[in-house]
């Protein structure tokens, strides 16, 4: 069990914002296999990762705030959505 606290989406992102801005080259495991990055202009966006650990650059999204509910991720624990900002996973990238 990682926190009882309760992340907002807008807290969410800006959290991945954080990690990303201090780890350049590095993209952010969120879970169920999406990983966050940063854009040119410092904007947090989303792909997807393979599972022979591959980021796609191809099928970039924006994170959507109707699929964050109750301080998690659909599809995920509280536990698991907080894991992606307690203990981050960061990934090397090279998307070109």
């Amino acid at each position: 069990m990682f926190s009882q606290r309760i992340y907002s989406f807008q807290e969410m992102m800006e959290a991945y914002r954080e990690h990303l801005i201090h780890n350049p080259g590095k993209a952010l495991d969120t879970g169920s296999g999406i990983v966050a990055l940063l854009d040119y202009s410092g904007d947090v966006y989303g792909t997807f990762i393979e599972p022979s650990g591959q980021i796609d650059p191809h099928c970039a999204f924006d994170f959507d705030q109707r699929t964050f509910r109750d301080g998690h991720w659909e599809g995920q624990s509280v536990d698991e959505t907080v894991a992606s900002v307690v203990a981050p996973r960061l990934i090397d990238v090279t998307l070109f």
